[in-house]
């Protein structure tokens, strides 16, 4: 599965597993891998807030995605071989970015450019396949999560009762990683600054 940027950009995500918690046995008998991977994803369907990040690719022409939805908006930047993309959603009112040049225009003008801002439109980059397996318990981004392994792809959730997801791979040599945090946490999301064209 391709990762896609917008409206059909290839996207991107590579970031090192943490070191194995010590004596990172997989946690206790309970749900099993995809019970697990199914309610984190589940949760990300219906998650108010948001922070995602990660690549796609190796070398200058890996797909690189960052992106914050918050209580009020949505902002984000897409960037590749150097050149970058942003925008910043708040309301009815979007303003999309280059080489620190703003341009405002409608949101409904500018949908196509923010496909990430929604939560059901991101779950579907993180389907959950079958035969998933139990690995050790670790830590992504300083978070103590879940390994989950399949055939092709790997998943981390948060522990605990509500388990989240925290970060999906599909290895490989053009490999991919999304990485997620503040998975309904309260943010806000301010208007750019600089040169506003519009």
């Amino acid at each position: 599965m391709k990762l896609v940027v917008a409206a059909a950009v290839a996207l991107p995500l590579v970031f090192a597993v943490g070191a194995v918690v010590p004596g990172g046995a997989a946690m206790a008998a309970g749900p099993t891998a995809n019970q697990l991977a199914s309610k984190a994803l589940a949760s990300l369907k219906t998650a108010k807030t948001y922070h995602l990040w990660g690549s796609n690719g190796s070398g200058k022409n890996a797909l690189t995605l960052n992106v914050t939805r918050g209580t009020n908006g949505c902002k984000g930047t897409e960037s590749s071989d150097g050149s970058a993309v942003s925008f910043v959603q708040i309301g009815g009112t979007t303003w999309l970015g280059e080489g620190g040049m703003w341009f405002k225009e409608s949101t409904s003008q500018a949908s196509e450019a923010l496909g990430y801002c929604n939560s059901k439109t991101v779950a579907s980059l993180v389907p959950v396949f079958s035969g998933l397996s139990l690995g050790p318990v670790t830590k992504v981004s300083g978070e103590r999560v879940q390994e989950l392994k399949g055939t092709g792809q790997i998943i981390y959730v948060t522990t605990g009762t509500k388990p989240e997801e925290a970060r999906y791979q599909l290895p490989g040599p053009d490999p991919e990683q999304l990485n997620f945090s503040g998975i309904n946490a309260s943010v806000r999301v301010s208007p750019p600054s600089g040169t506003i064209l519009g």
